[in-house]
């Protein structure tokens, strides 16, 4: 593992020098886990048993089969003949959980960011050990293994991941391995520090096996009139409680004002929100509406940003960075369909999890007046 990756997850751009401070930091955070982390991967061997447009059905070696709905997954394993899939899971542990929380309540707030940051490190550097060893595997047998694909990405809901967990659950070592993991309702997994991870074996090796799933995903989206990277209920009812638009020039001009609730990734999960505003505009009423101007502000009187890590080393930085986070200033709202480099987190420490707010403010905005285009008959077109 190497502090490149350490310092990625820390928000350090690459190539800049790093302080002997936050060396000594990352060293310390690094021994920690030496000495009290507890690293866990299980993996199951499972069968495609049918594939029909819109999802995938799974058997593992003791004969539980679970049904996994994306479409995406099913054309991929269509495309490429998948008869073979492994899924692994891997988790840091709930001890790195409980070393973050106990540094926040001691207000010790370096050692709880930077050994956040290393949690997530060691997790990724085992998915891809997990990888090679598959690949390997794979390639021995003539056949190749597609880069791992996750519920969460696109294409793949979330909630993707009680089948996964139940497929891993059916294996009793695997059980055994993953006795302290758990899949919550929306999804997430607890401890934070841990993935799911599903790799198809190909019938035949492939060139593209590294981005397969991603140009597949493209793919799809630019056949679809309108690609939301979240469940539309999700944005129905985002769009509908958290949302509100006023018109400020006819339906040339537009102001919406978005209140997004969360909770951050440590220091005992504190409840924040966070309030985005954005100006839309366009040419005619044919036209797609365009980014004009857009902010996100800490709520009046919020206290929960407060607690996260990337505030706590440097607030004045954190909240410029913040309200100039949006990436798609100047562009049609569709753009922010489009697949980026956002990151699923309840923090908004690092720019990719910023991004994954603004995704879930612009895609909403784009529901609700998709939804209100339709509902006036004339449907006026906001793609772009």
């Amino acid at each position: 593992m190497s502090d490149v990756e350490f310092l990625r997850h820390l928000g350090q751009p690459p190539g800049t020098d790093v302080d002997e401070i936050v060396l000594e930091r990352m060293r310390s955070a690094q021994a920690w886990f030496e000495t009290y982390g507890k690293l866990t991967s299980a993996r199951v061997e499972a069968t495609v048993v049918s594939t029909d447009g819109s999802s995938v059905t799974l058997r593992s070696a003791g004969g539980h089969e679970v049904d996994v709905a994306s479409e995406l997954l099913a054309r991929g394993f269509e495309r490429r003949s998948v008869e073979r899939v492994f899924v692994v899971a891997v988790s840091a542990g709930a001890e790195v959980d409980a070393e973050i929380s106990r540094a926040w309540a001691e207000r010790r707030p370096d050692d709880a960011m930077f050994l956040n940051a290393w949690g997530s490190v060691v997790v990724e550097h085992r998915r891809r050990e997990v990888f090679e060893e598959l690949r390997r595997g794979s390639q021995e047998n003539g056949r190749g293994l597609l880069a791992g694909y996750s519920p969460g990405y696109e294409g793949w809901p979330l909630s993707g991941q009680h089948a996964l967990d139940a497929l891993l659950r059916s294996d009793e070592e695997a059980a055994e391995r993953l006795r302290e993991l758990e899949v919550l309702e929306s999804g997430g997994l607890r401890p934070s520090k841990s993935t799911f991870v599903l790799f198809a074996e190909a019938r035949e090796s492939a060139d593209d096996a590294e981005t397969f799933w991603s140009s597949l995903a493209s793919e799809l989206s630019a056949a679809r009139e309108i690609a939301y990277t979240f469940p539309e209920k999700a944005l129905a009812k985002w769009s509908s409680q958290r949302l509100r638009i006023e018109e400020t020039s006819g339906d040339r001009e537009l102001r919406a004002h978005f209140r997004f609730a969360g909770t951050t990734c440590t220091n005992m999960g504190l409840e924040f929100a966070l309030d985005f505003e954005i100006e839309l505009e366009r040419s005619s009423a044919d036209a797609p509406f365009v980014v004009r101007a857009a902010s996100c502000k800490p709520a009046k009187n919020d206290r929960g940003h407060l607690g996260m890590c990337a505030y706590r080393s440097a607030p004045d930085w954190f909240l410029a960075e913040v309200d100039a986070s949006c990436p798609w200033i100047g562009h049609t709202l569709a753009s922010a369909f489009e697949e980026g480099g956002s990151i699923f987190s309840g923090c908004l420490c690092t720019p990719g999890a910023r991004e994954h707010k603004w995704r879930i403010v612009l895609q909403s905005l784009h529901f609700a007046l998709e939804s209100r285009a339709v509902q006036n008959s004339g449907k006026e077109n906001v793609d772009g």
